[in-house]
């Protein structure tokens, strides 16, 4: 069975009318649920995210969040780092969050080009060429 490739704009489209709708039918939450929807919310903010990034965090990234930003690369990055913490590594517009998980190292990375997210890679484990660096960055 062959399957079709989806362009990156069109995924992006989809992703983003999906959260729409999504939120769309959570306008009914009563008001009790919407205050603590909000402080659970200003908790998870960038402080909340200070220090070295875990393998917890690549594993729960919601990277929809980080999407919904692509039209503007800052907002984009601020979303990632409220998310994962400092990234362990950036060169140029590419911001890269490196953590271990036992011997394997994890990888996540944002791409940015001309102020706009141009691609996403990850979270993944990375192969043998990538070990030694993450786990520095990792360990740094």
């Amino acid at each position: 069975m062959k399957h079709a490739r989806i362009p990156f704009p069109a995924l992006c489209t989809a992703t983003l009318l999906a959260l729409s709708l999504a939120t769309a039918c959570d306008k009914g939450e009563s008001k009790e649920g919407a205050s603590e929807a909000a402080a659970s919310e200003k908790s998870a903010g960038p402080s909340a995210k200070a220090g070295k990034v875990t393998f917890d965090r690549l594993e729960t990234l919601d990277n929809a969040k980080i999407l919904a930003e692509a039209a503007d690369y800052d907002k984009c990055v601020a979303e990632a780092q409220a998310q994962l913490g400092k990234a362990s590594k950036v060169e140029g517009d590419d911001y890269t969050w490196y953590a271990m998980n036992g011997e394997e190292c994890h990888s996540y990375v944002l791409m940015g080009a001309n102020g706009t997210m141009s691609r996403s890679k990850g979270p993944y484990k990375v192969g043998t060429s990538e070990l030694e660096e993450c786990k520095k960055a990792a360990e740094g």
